[in-house]
């Protein structure tokens, strides 16, 4: 069903090319593309278009998903630094509640894949931390299963029990 509301926006926004909302359909392209390379190249598109038309959310995620696509094609330094960049967006408040949530899950998550529980525990508190400024009971299930992990590794068995019980 994505692929084809893909197409339905592309057909829309043909002539719109220089639109925040083309930026989004990029964005929506990276995530059904296969081929990483192509799916940085519109994160980046995104990112520059979200940028320039002061999206912040969109350009947030696209920063994200310029790191997690980087760290994913082995590039792990530099990927890092850049999901870094915009998980500190995520934890300056000067992001919208959905945008902040996906930048959160994404950072805990890249971080446990790279078995960096340092970094992912130094994340999860980070979000912890935000949920309850903001009066947020945490984020929906699989980030919630990244966090359960990642609270067992650092023995806070009971809080990884409560998260795991509340994915």
């Amino acid at each position: 069903q994505a692929s084809g509301w893909v197409r339905r926006a592309e057909r829309l926004l043909e002539t719109e090319q220089d639109s925040i909302e083309y930026g989004h359909l990029l964005r929506a392209r990276g995530l059904l593309a296969k081929d990483p390379d192509e799916a940085l190249a519109h994160a980046r598109a995104a990112h520059e278009l979200a940028t320039r038309f002061g999206d912040r959310d969109l350009a947030a995620r696209q920063l994200q998903e310029q790191g997690r696509l980087l760290v994913a094609k082995g590039e792990v330094v530099g990927g890092l630094s850049i999901l870094e960049d915009a998980a500190m967006l995520a934890v300056s408040g000067t992001l919208g509640p959905l945008a902040t949530g996906d930048i959160f899950c994404t950072a805990i998550d890249v971080c446990r894949k790279l078995a960096d529980y340092g970094r992912a525990s130094e994340w999860t508190d980070a979000a912890r931390h935000w949920c309850d400024q903001q009066g947020i009971l945490g984020f929906p299930g699989v980030c919630r299963v990244y966090r359960a992990g990642i609270l067992r590794l650092r023995g806070a068995l009971a809080d990884a029990a409560r998260e795991a019980t509340n994915a």
